[in-house]
């Protein structure tokens, strides 16, 4: 894979949502005839295998697609990074407690899910109504209209289903009700990761004027 050119003078974080704990996760969801034949795919590797591991294999990639990634749907993948991706969520969450590393930008493939995560969990700190992130969220879809068939394209050839290529209506109330389901509260959820109130009140003091 060829490396993404860096604008001089601007400070780049990469941060891997969907990082070996998820990965061992997801894995866990396959059947074992299902996670042999990932395995066997990919002559390069001996440890557990997910889909971003494995960008250059495609009947990988589509098995993982068909058989995880479809039934649990957007929203259940983002569960699945709030309850598996917690070192990392804290670890791009960090980057808004000073303004020496802000304004920030933060973006993934579409810019949607494992950015929309991020966004969303940053706007709950700093207490923006539901109904306002919802909305924010949403206006992604209106950003990559322009590149929607070639989405559309890109997502059923590993095997996921249209509905990928597109935000979910659920996305945002569902993770915070898992948030409060699971956990008790986003600042339980936070404390969990590391991510604490002291941490939390650095978010506000940087990005609330």
């Amino acid at each position: 894979m060829p490396e993404t050119a860096h604008i001089p003078g601007i400070q780049y974080h990469e941060i891997k949502l969907t990082g070996r704990s998820i990965e061992r996760h997801i894995a866990s969801l396959l059947t074992w005839w299902q996670f042999l034949r990932i395995t066997l795919s990919n002559e390069e590797s001996s440890q557990f295998i997910f889909l971003y591991a494995l960008k250059y294999r495609n009947e990988a990639i589509r098995i993982v697609a068909e058989n995880v990634l479809v039934p649990r749907g957007l929203l259940g993948i983002g569960r699945d990074k709030l309850d598996h991706s917690g070192a990392e969520i804290a670890q791009a969450l960090t980057l808004y407690t000073s303004t020496q590393t802000t304004p920030v930008l933060v973006h993934c493939t579409q810019g949607k899910d494992r950015t929309g995560l991020i966004c969303c969990l940053i706007l709950m700190i700093l207490d923006v109504p539901m109904p306002a992130i919802e909305h924010d969220y949403f206006l992604t879809d209106d950003g990559l209209a322009s590149e929607r068939e070639e989405l559309i394209q890109e997502v059923k050839s590993v095997g996921l289903t249209e509905a990928w290529a597109y935000t979910d209506s659920e996305m945002i109330l569902g993770l915070k009700s898992h948030i409060g389901d699971k956990y008790g509260g986003l600042d339980a959820y936070l404390d969990s990761i590391g991510f604490d109130k002291s941490r939390r009140a650095l978010v506000r003091d940087t990005l609330l004027v």
